[in-house]
């Protein structure tokens, strides 16, 4: 059976000993003083456990403290973490990806398109982001459009947030007025024409809603009030009925997205987590994932959050339902379905669109539709010419541009798609203190012969500490000492910390397996209050604890 003791969160701490070691001081001039005055001096000094003499680490590795050119003080926990951040402090063993190799992989996050921009996404600047390469920006390169972040170790995570760049406000525009004897745009003044085709190239940034009915002329509601216009994202109206109907309902201004292109959400994705557990036997060496959330995106949502449940059984009280939320998680997969590649936006046909397509950058000048007028007065797209190889011998644009004048349709111009994500946050309730504890003057010890406390706090799910089940020829008591410190693991995590909760993972290490969750476990805690003599020399000695 397995304990796991993964997750003990906290926002403070108080802190032990400190010991000086060589590089730790300076001595002065004439030789009678000892100085400690700079940053690098502090560093070199050691955090003693004040309990256990043989348990002590240097400072600059304890992760407890702040260091400056001022002086040291006490690390500040939040309350609240994106675990995304710190990814690259963490490290461990891989023994499902690289079985038998005794690779040390690090928190890191790739991509299998464009690797080089992977980090964007966790980088705490929403103004920064990670897109597609070019050459996978098509239907068969969509399979690598996928970031993977590797936390570094588990953590306990409550949700997860998936950011694309923001959308900032381009300010009110002005509804074009139509006059009501307009009956179509060569009614109109060159001027307002103008004003018309800028006024439907730009894209609204809440939503226009109604403000009361409007009624036709029979006293039929047409527009109810509290219905959506034109949705947010959408870009605005150029024909006069669409206008006229904002000029109808009394809107005189619509607030607009910015000139700024900072790019596009993607059309489809999902997110998937892993909380380190192997997927299928114990042959893998691919870890299992789930999918916690998905989303189609629609107008300008450029925010998501998806909260977690527990990924494993969870319901100790049996009422259906978990006792908690949230999961651990070791990695996040971010993966997009679908895309509009060359075709995001249909810009116009003919010199409007011609017009618009020209005021695109580059990278958002998408497809050009290339048309021939039929004999029969249709319009019929043409392809390019392609050899048997499927290489092109004439482009569709070569095509259009010898045929007669008469035989020449519109030409369609769309605006490209940009998917870019900004950032993914994994939210949890602080770091965990418990993690790896001799970094800061901690330790572990247990008793029931299996050795391997340790294992419980590494960070890494599938790494344990197996708790033997009462008995005596597991007890210390064997050797003269009190039997009920048997099947126990002693966590001493070198400093006295203000915990907000405790965190257990007794669950299934494989899918195919059946080891699962202890049903009686007892977990006790001390501040470190001394309340007689102990003689504590390493942590074999914290059997003394129960004596």
């Amino acid at each position: 059976m397995k304990r796991l003791l993964i997750a003990l969160l906290c926002f403070g701490a108080t802190i032990g000993v400190a010991e000086a070691q060589s590089g730790a001081f300076q001595f002065n001039t004439a030789g009678d003083q000892i100085s400690v005055d700079r940053e690098s001096h502090w560093r070199n000094w050691v955090y003693q456990n004040n309990l256990v003499r043989e348990v002590q680490s240097p400072m600059d590795s304890t992760g407890i403290f702040d260091f400056t050119s001022f002086g040291i003080k006490p690390k500040y926990f939040s309350a609240t973490q994106n675990y995304v951040l710190d990814r690259s402090d963490f490290s461990y063993v891989d023994d499902v990806r690289f079985r038998g190799l005794n690779v040390t992989v690090t928190g890191e996050i790739q991509a299998l398109s464009n690797d080089a921009d992977a980090g964007k996404i966790g980088d705490g600047d929403v103004n920064t982001y990670w897109q597609p390469a070019d050459a996978d920006f098509n239907a068969d390169g969509l399979r690598n459009w996928q970031v993977l972040i590797d936390l570094g170790r588990a953590v306990f995570s409550d949700s997860i947030v998936v950011q694309f760049p923001p959308i900032e406000s381009g300010g009110q525009e002005v509804v074009p007025g139509i006059p009501t004897d307009a009956e179509s745009t060569a009614d109109l003044t060159p001027e307002l024409q103008a004003a018309i085709g800028a006024f439907s190239r730009l894209t609204s940034l809440l939503g226009v809603i109604a403000p009361a009915d409007l009624l036709d002329e029979a006293g039929a509601i047409v527009v109810a009030a509290g219905d959506t216009v034109v949705r947010a994202g959408q870009f605005l109206p150029g024909t006069l009925s669409g206008i006229r109907r904002l000029n109808d309902l009394g809107i005189s201004f619509v607030e607009v997205e910015g000139s700024d292109d900072i790019g596009d959400a993607p059309k489809l994705f999902a997110v998937e987590v892993s909380m380190g557990k192997q997927a299928g036997d114990t042959s893998s060496k691919n870890y299992r994932f789930d999918v916690v959330g998905r989303a189609s995106v629609s107008g300008n949502q450029r925010h998501f959050v998806f909260p977690l449940e527990p990924l494993d059984s969870s319901d100790a009280n049996l009422d259906g339902s978990p006792d908690f939320s949230g999961t651990f998680v070791h990695y996040v997969r971010v993966t997009i379905f679908d895309s509009d590649f060359d075709t995001k936006e249909l810009l116009g046909e003919g010199d409007m669109g011609q017009a618009a397509y020209d005021e695109l950058p580059d990278a958002r000048r998408g497809l050009r539709v290339y048309q021939r007028l039929t004999a029969g007065g249709f319009v019929k797209r043409i392809r390019p010419v392609m050899d048997d190889a499927g290489d092109t011998l004439q482009t569709a644009e070569q095509i259009y541009n010898v045929l007669p004048e008469a035989e020449k349709g519109p030409i369609r111009f769309f605006k490209r798609e940009l998917p870019r994500i900004s950032e993914v946050r994994v939210w949890g309730p602080g770091p965990n203190i418990a993690y790896r504890p001799q970094r800061h003057g901690g330790a572990a010890y247990e008793d029931g012969g299996n050795g391997t406390p340790l294992d419980a706090v590494d960070g890494v799910y599938l790494t344990k500490w197996y708790g033997n089940a009462w008995d005596l020829k597991y007890s210390s008591g064997y050797a003269g000492h009190d039997q009920l410190v048997c099947c126990t693991m002693w966590l001493d995590l070198g400093a006295t910390f203000w915990v907000d909760q405790v965190q257990l993972g007794m669950v299934t290490t494989r899918e195919t397996t059946t080891e699962g969750s202890i049903f009686g476990w007892h977990l006790q805690g001390s501040d470190g209050t001394v309340l007689r003599a102990l003689d504590l020399q390493t942590a074999e000695d914290f059997t003394q604890l129960e004596s």
